[in-house]
């Protein structure tokens, strides 16, 4: 059997594992994910186009913040990358954390990659970033989302009215978060 190394594997789940963003990731399919207007329907990203110049100050922000957490979701099977995922915004004093996801590469979606990869950062983030509650904001009709959110722990905390502009109608924006003991009741493989 021929299985493949895992390249500056972080996070090792059973079908993704989660690696530092590399700048050689700017040159691989990241760069057209935001070009992708089905990929970017729920996002501001792909409202302007994607420039090398942006990605390589969003990739140096990425490697040298303190108060971010940026990784790749790579698959296990081809080394692929796949997305991004991260804890943004990190509160040292409140303990919190605001999450971002994009799984970019379409011929993975709907295959739990997404969830799979939450829950490797939740887990990071209750076990060794000492984080009370992980939050995010996801536009009301972004179903698959909230599927996603959902199976990995999230739950509504609330709605904001009428708080995203798309395709020329306002959207609510669903509120959803997290807490640590929540997470580890729902997913004690994790503890």
């Amino acid at each position: 059997m021929n299985v493949k190394r895992l390249e500056h594997p972080f996070l090792v789940g059973k079908q993704v594992y989660l690696r530092g963003l590399q700048r050689s990731d700017i040159d691989g399919p990241w760069f057209d994910w935001f070009h992708d207007q089905d990929n970017t329907r729920f996002m501001f990203n792909g409202s302007r186009p994607n420039s090398r110049e942006s990605m390589e100050a969003f990739y140096e922000h990425a490697a040298t913040s303190k108060d971010d957490l940026i990784l790749a979701i790579c698959m296990n099977e081809d080394n692929r990358h796949v997305g991004n995922i991260s804890l943004q915004q990190v509160s040292w004093f409140y303990r919190r954390a605001e999450l971002g996801i994009i799984v970019g590469d379409r011929s993975v979606q709907g295959r739990g990659v997404a969830t799979e990869a939450l829950k490797l950062i939740l887990a990071h983030g209750f076990n060794r970033l000492n984080l009370h509650k992980v939050y995010l904001r996801v536009e009301e009709g972004n179903k698959a989302a909230r599927r996603a959110f959902e199976k990995a722990g999230f739950v509504e905390e609330g709605i904001l009215r009428d708080e995203i502009l798309h395709h020329r109608a306002w959207q609510n924006s669903v509120y959803m978060g997290v807490l640590e003991d929540e997470f580890f009741k729902t997913f004690p493989e994790f503890a």
